[in-house]
């Protein structure tokens, strides 16, 4: 197939647009280019043309190097070589501020041929705010996770005598991590041996520290930071609970990787995780750290129902598979450029 490009702000392995890019080229004959276009580089015309001028689909995904090459779309317009300009929309629309609104739907959707969403709850908010003519040319892949890092899981090898509390992701206000902490600390003060941890990093890591320290916590919580996905894996396979209390979400990546895992999953009563979970009793209020505790509780204190809910979600995640993901951009690209 012809030439692909991906248009990023950074090239980091753990970038959702880099996995899926390395699924891509593991389970067809596509070859992805992974290009910067950041404040570092953007004023270099003639390397950025190079770029574009090259490439027969150019895939965005970041707000800034969008911005780019919306610009490029209009240089190129007039050219008798046809360049598919395609952006995926990586969060729900809903959690976007309203100048990143004005941004995406006045700067980067109309100098689109195409854009994905994520997932259904993605493209709905979109269709929220973009004309009917536009939202026909929305076409929704979901994320998906590599299965071959989860062969060796064993129900029966799960631990019951203490609460393990698991949670991936980013340290960001819309992540809702400090409803972990007070949970973790309702369960303690219910005696209950639990702990607490948590991989990623960012901007509310120093808060929700502080927060650990003030609840007298600091012994039962472990910040591991920013570590390679196998270590991830390690630590949700040894877990029992993995927690998601997000406000909001465009595609739990994190949900899928703890449902493969073997782990059970909860997760906060939004849109998204509604539709990869599909289990109400797997939902909780992610303004309620109360009801938290009693799900983990009631999962923790009945081992069938536990594991059939680890089962449940083993079989469900099966929808969202790496091959599925790849596949499904394969055939997108075919269908624009054969």
């Amino acid at each position: 197939m012809k030439a692909i490009v991906n248009i990023l702000n950074r090239n980091e392995v753990t970038t959702i647009p880099v996995r899926n890019a390395k699924y891509i080229e593991e389970f067809s004959n596509v070859t992805i280019e992974n290009r910067i276009i950041n404040k570092k580089n953007f004023f270099s015309f003639r390397r950025n043309y190079e770029i574009f001028k090259e490439a027969k689909i150019i895939h965005t995904h970041h707000t800034f190097s969008s911005l780019i090459a919306s610009i490029f779309y209009l240089v190129f317009i007039l050219s008798k070589k046809k360049r598919y300009f395609v952006h995926t929309v990586h969060r729900n629309f809903e959690s976007f501020s309203g100048f990143m609104k004005f941004v995406y739907i006045f700067l980067i959707f109309p100098f689109r041929d195409y854009i994905i969403a994520n997932s259904y709850t993605t493209k709905l908010s979109l269709e929220k705010h973009m004309t009917a003519s536009a939202f026909l040319n929305i076409e929704v892949i979901t994320n998906g996770v590599d299965l071959n890092y989860f062969t060796d899981i064993s129900r029966e090898s799960i631990e019951f005598d203490t609460i393990n509390m698991v949670n991936v992701g980013r340290m960001v206000k819309i992540k809702n991590q400090s409803l972990l902490i007070h949970t973790l600390k309702e369960l303690r003060d219910r005696n209950y041996d639990a702990t607490l941890d948590f991989c990623g990093q960012g901007e509310e890591y120093n808060s929700l520290l502080e927060l650990v320290v003030d609840n007298k916590l600091e012994n039962y919580v472990k910040f591991h930071g920013m570590i390679p996905e196998h270590e991830v894996y390690k630590i949700l396979k040894r877990s029992n609970f993995s927690i998601i209390p997000s406000f909001n979400e465009g595609f739990g990546v994190a949900t899928i990787e703890s449902m493969a895992s073997g782990t059970i999953t909860l997760g906060s009563n939004i849109a998204i995780n509604n539709e990869i979970i599909q289990d109400k009793e797997l939902l909780f209020s992610p303004f309620d750290h109360k009801q938290l505790t009693k799900l983990i509780i009631k999962f923790y204190s009945n081992k069938n129902l536990y594991t059939t809910k680890v089962d449940y979600l083993i079989n469900r995640v099966q929808k969202y598979t790496a091959k599925n993901t790849a596949k499904n951009h394969f055939s997108f690209y075919k269908k624009l450029i054969g």
